[in-house]
C-alpha cells in the first residue's frame, strides 16, 4: 500500500518545500549577525572606526613615541 503513495514510493516528497524555507532562515540569521557586528563599518569588512588626530596623538604619547613637550606642542597645533 505504501508503494502506491507518491510520498513514500519515490514520488515528490513534501520535504522539498523546506529547503527554500531553510535557506531563507539561514540567510536571515546571517544578515542579523552581520548587522549586529557592525555591518561594513567595522571588523574585517571595513576600517576600525574614525580616529581623530588627537586620538592618534594620545596613543603615540601613551606608547612613549613622543615626550610631554612634543605632545603639548602637537596638541596646540592640532587645536589651532
Amino acid at each position: 500500500m505504501l508503494s502506491q503513495c507518491p510520498w513514500f514510493g519515490g514520488g515528490w516528497s513534501p520535504w522539498f518545500v523546506l529547503w527554500p524555507l531553510g535557506m531563507l532562515v539561514f540567510m536571515l540569521l546571517l544578515a542579523i549577525i552581520f548587522c549586529r557586528r557592525g555591518g561594513m563599518c567595522c571588523g574585517p569588512w571595513g576600517h576600525a572606526g574614525h580616529r581623530t588626530p588627537l586620538d592618534i596623538l594620545k596613543e603615540r604619547y601613551a606608547k612613549g613615541e613622543i615626550n610631554k613637550d612634543e605632545f603639548d606642542r602637537m596638541k596646540r597645533d592640532i587645536q589651532d
